[in-house]
């Protein structure tokens, strides 16, 4: 296990890689500068959200290049979707009075969703014939996976070294359009049987 699991230049599958994933692997590396000073150990992971676009047009090189660019490359690349079947995990480790089923029928939908104070914050949506997990959930699961909490199966991760993919403490890189979604995140997880990863979850906005 290593110190920190570092997130940098989040993407979605049908997206091109822009300012944002340079900016962000920028700020990551100034991070990482500062962890080899301090002697501690890290991996770095890239997450492609493939579960919201219908499509896949990335050219994941590009962004392995890009890195490169920046004296640094991917210890892993992992996928959205993939992290689906963990919400149901994150379900069962949630506070059972703190969810509610809203009834949407506007949208022939209805919705498992966390009541915390004012907050309601959507964790899955079910349809006549099929779910969908919110964004939120599925990050949730994300820093749980990096924190060793949950697993995910190696043949779900693109493993380019040997350093390893879980961590003490995870650092997500963002733009800070991403900030409301993750305060969801961080709701999520304190209401649930592990609010102690809250402290060691840290992130850098740009």
């Amino acid at each position: 296990m290593v110190d920190y699991s570092i997130e940098l230049a989040h993407i979605y599958s049908d997206e091109k890689i822009g300012d944002e994933q340079a900016s962000s692997i920028d700020e990551g590396v100034k991070f990482i500068n500062g962890l080899k000073e301090n002697l501690k150990t890290f991996s770095t992971t890239l997450l492609i959200d493939n579960y919201s676009p219908s499509s896949f047009t990335l050219d994941e090189n590009e962004l392995v290049d890009l890195a490169k660019s920046y004296g640094i490359s991917f210890d892993f690349i992992c996928y959205e979707a993939e992290l689906a079947d963990l919400c149901d995990l994150l379900i069962k480790d949630m506070d059972p009075a703190a969810l509610v089923r809203v009834k949407f029928p506007k949208f022939n939908k209805e919705s498992l969703v966390l009541k915390h104070g004012r907050k309601i914050i959507g964790i899955r949506d079910y349809f006549e014939t099929h779910y969908r997990n919110t964004c939120a959930a599925l990050v949730a699961c994300w820093h749980l996976a990096r924190l060793g909490i949950y697993k995910i199966s190696e043949e779900k991760i693109k493993r380019f070294s040997e350093n390893s993919f879980q961590a003490t403490k995870t650092l997500t890189v963002l733009p800070k359009k991403y900030k409301a979604n993750e305060d969801k995140v961080l709701t999520i997880l304190g209401n649930s049987f592990h609010k102690n990863v809250l402290k060691n979850i840290e992130y850098v906005f740009f």
